[in-house]
């Protein structure tokens, strides 16, 4: 069918959620191939074939079964059928895992991602950058299965915490308060700020910008910014300074930016979020298993 469609294995990769290697696989007889893999092949070269294939994928799955039920495998079938019904459903669809900011870059998802990749090399993976107003939508709306983001964040999303990480003040290169590290909330007062757009993530940068202070005070919020390059751009114009994660020294260097040590301010969580869904991507459990093997 392949050939009656002059689809090639490239081809059939881009138009389905399986790889490459994953459909030589299947077309050179190494693997059986799942149900939703014989129906997106049947959909794209014949779709008048796809209950004839299906059927005779049934009857081929069916053998297989019979010859797993012999006494020389029952028992191995058995201890691996978990195991083989978890493959199945990661080949369903890819895992669409997202990031906010350099998490991308941080130790903590790469070994996440990494390991996960290792022992579900049947899963595809997708990985998307989100805006720092568009996080949680992301996560509400399905268009994301997990994110590696920075709490706090909404109750109704489920949060796995992975690190904690020092906040650090944000500044124009020329701020004279460079010069007095480490720099307090007091050092501060009546300085504007950066905000973030809408109302839907306020909380979250409320809290991350520490408003109002512990005396009661408000934070004066100026340039307002839906994600990381509009802050820095801002702060590089002296239009406002931001806490950011410690590890933005290293990871967001710009011209006419420059970071600055903060005291006294409690560091700042990383987590791995996602919400709970009837028929969630089985994936998602997989990469909390991950995660929870990796924590300290």
């Amino acid at each position: 069918m392949k050939d009656i469609g002059e689809l090639t294995l490239a081809a059939l990769a881009s138009r389905t959620a399986y790889s490459r290697s994953t459909w030589e696989r299947y077309l050179n007889g190494k693997r059986l191939p799942p149900r939703e893999a014989v129906r997106a092949l049947a959909l794209l070269t014949d779709p008048e074939q796809v209950k004839p294939l299906l059927l005779a994928w049934e009857h081929a799955t069916g053998a297989q079964a019979h010859r797993d039920s012999t006494p020389e495998v029952a028992s191995r079938t058995a201890s691996a059928g978990s195991a083989h019904a978890r493959r199945s459903q990661l080949l369903g669809r890819p895992l669409r895992v997202g990031f906010v900011a350099a998490e991308a870059a941080m130790p903590y998802t790469q070994h996440i991602l990494a390991e996960y990749r290792r022992l579900h090399p049947e899963s595809v993976v997708e990985v998307h950058s989100v805006d720092f107003c568009g996080q949680v939508d992301a996560l509400l709306h399905g268009k994301l299965d997990a994110a590696f983001l920075r709490l706090p964040l909404p109750s109704c999303v489920r949060t796995l915490p992975l690190a904690l990480e020092p906040r650090v003040v944000c500044m124009p290169a020329h701020d004279p308060l460079l010069a007095r590290q480490p720099v307090t909330l007091g050092d501060l007062a009546g300085r504007v700020f950066v905000d973030v757009a809408g109302d839907g993530m306020r909380a979250w940068w409320d809290y991350w910008q520490i408003n109002p202070r512990p005396d009661g005070s408000r934070v004066p919020y100026g340039p307002v910014v839906t994600d990381i390059e509009p802050l820095l751009l801002a702060v590089s114009q002296g239009e406002g300074i931001a806490f950011v994660p410690a590890a933005a020294r290293a990871l967001y260097p710009r011209p006419g930016v420059a970071y600055a040590e903060l005291t006294g301010v409690p560091a700042a969580t990383a987590a791995l979020a996602w919400l709970p869904r009837p028929h969630a991507h089985p994936g998602v459990a997989a990469l909390c298993e991950v995660a929870r093997k990796r924590r300290p």
